[in-house]
């Protein structure tokens, strides 16, 4: 895999890969990267790794065994330099689809921001895997309120402002209608049978 993954590169570009940047925790995500740490090294260069203070906590919460980030970047917000570029590193919030999650702000118009929005999916498919759907909502505004054109998802995803708007707008219905119903049919005993007045609401 890590082989596939720098021959892709060298496909791309001729320079060499030097810097890697965490976006969250999650090890589908990262836990290759000892792996690709140690193909640089091999190389004769040390990786750069790049994550926010926020991202080095849940790390060392859920004990991972993995690369720490040589760069820290201040949360919610912090910039690193590379290729003579900056860069914005934001975790605007504490928890959202995980703990610790991040978006990059390229200085070319494209952001990149993990398991949040997918072009080819709806909205409420990607509600499952939230650990925090407030922060997933609070998340997405600044992202929203950022100056790009595409996006890097992740999942071999590439989205658009669009997507995110969409998801925003379809996530407002959904508690718009939410706080329509409950406040006249809430009540704990038909709460746990999720059933009241013969119509099943999902919550």
């Amino acid at each position: 895999m890590t082989d596939r993954l720098l021959e892709r590169i060298a496909a791309i570009t001729p320079n060499p890969l030097t810097t890697l940047v965490y976006t969250h925790p999650h090890m589908d995500h990262i836990k290759g990267s000892p792996r690709l740490v140690e193909a640089v090294r091999a190389q004769g260069r040390e990786l750069r790794i790049i994550g926010s203070n926020q991202l080095v906590t849940a790390m060392d919460r859920y004990q991972q065994q993995l690369p720490r980030p040589t760069e820290v970047v201040p949360a919610p917000v912090g910039f690193f330099e590379f290729d003579g570029k900056r860069f914005k590193l934001a975790t605007p919030v504490d928890v959202a689809h995980s703990t610790a999650d991040s978006y990059v702000l390229f200085p070319d118009g494209v952001i990149t921001f993990i398991d949040f929005v997918y072009a080819n999916r709806m909205p409420l498919h990607d509600y499952s895997g939230v650990q925090n759907m407030t922060g997933y909502i609070e998340f997405l505004r600044p992202v929203a309120g950022e100056q790009w054109t595409f996006a890097n998802t992740g999942h071999s995803n590439v989205s658009s402002p669009r997507e995110v708007a969409m998801f925003l707008d379809y996530t407002k219905d959904l508690y718009d209608a939410w706080f329509e119903v409950i406040p006249e049919n809430w009540g704990v005993p038909e709460y746990l049978r999720g059933k009241v007045k013969d119509d099943y609401i999902a919550v």
